[in-house]
């Protein structure tokens, strides 16, 4: 393989882990988002911090050798966030999620389509 044609890699698991979790944040995002236009001060309870979390957890490991990694903060449970709070918080996993594809995937001239650059 030429330097020229040298593309960062993920593994499989990676792949699965990254499919799994962007349409669950995407879709949390747009739920906050909703609550946020009704109230942005409103406090999201410690269950839906706690459902949140976990999910951002997941997501803050795939991403931990990430350049946008040391940016990523979870919510406080203990300070009971708002609204507006929860949905800054998701939209920078998101476009971290979104910077990990772009570095990961590129488009095949020769199929016509995007691919991920997956070892083994």
């Amino acid at each position: 393989m030429t330097g020229k044609n040298k593309r960062p890699s993920i593994t499989a698991a990676q792949l699965a882990q990254y499919e799994t979790l962007l349409p669950l944040i995407e879709s949390l995002h747009t739920d906050i988002r909703e609550l946020s236009r009704k109230n942005q001060n409103a406090v999201i309870s410690k269950s839906r911090s706690a459902m949140i979390n976990r999910l951002l957890t997941d997501a803050k490991g795939l991403l931990s050798a990430e350049p946008s990694a040391p940016y990523l903060e979870l919510l406080d449970e203990e300070m009971l966030p708002q609204n507006a709070d929860a949905l800054l918080i998701l939209g920078q996993f998101k476009a971290a999620l979104n910077q990990f594809e772009e570095k990961y995937s590129y488009y095949d001239e020769e199929q016509q389509e995007e691919c991920w650059s997956v070892v083994g």
